[in-house]
């Protein structure tokens, strides 16, 4: 599936939202720096945390325009393999395996002698 172009609407409002956005981001960042080199120890956490966010802001804005979503898809397989489909064969002898078992009735439990 390819992106397809965004409109020019969409983009100036993404551009506009980022730039907004990331202003305001750097001011709470030389806001909480101001706070933390005045002695507020807690502040010191928001002054890593704000460039964080402006990072975010930055990628959600380019895979907004791109079209990317973040999420990784597995190829679809197209057809089944021999390995895949078990035949007629394995089928009963898979469920005479099982009926075996079913006839030996319930197993002992662990420590206890297994072999007959």
């Amino acid at each position: 599936m390819t992106p397809t172009r965004p409109s020019t609407k969409r983009i100036v409002a993404t551009i506009t939202t980022l730039l907004a956005l990331n202003g305001l981001f750097i001011w709470a960042f030389f806001w909480q720096l101001g706070r933390a080199l005045g002695g507020n120890g807690l502040s010191w956490a928001y002054v890593v945390e704000w460039p964080v966010f402006c990072c975010y802001a930055v990628w959600f804005a380019y895979c907004d325009l791109t079209g990317r979503d973040g999420r990784r898809r597995l190829p679809r397989r197209t057809c089944a393999t021999d390995e895949d489909e078990a035949t007629a064969d394995d089928l009963s002898a898979y469920n005479a395996y099982l009926a075996s078992l079913h006839d030996r009735g319930p197993t002992l439990l662990a420590g206890e002698d297994s072999n007959p």
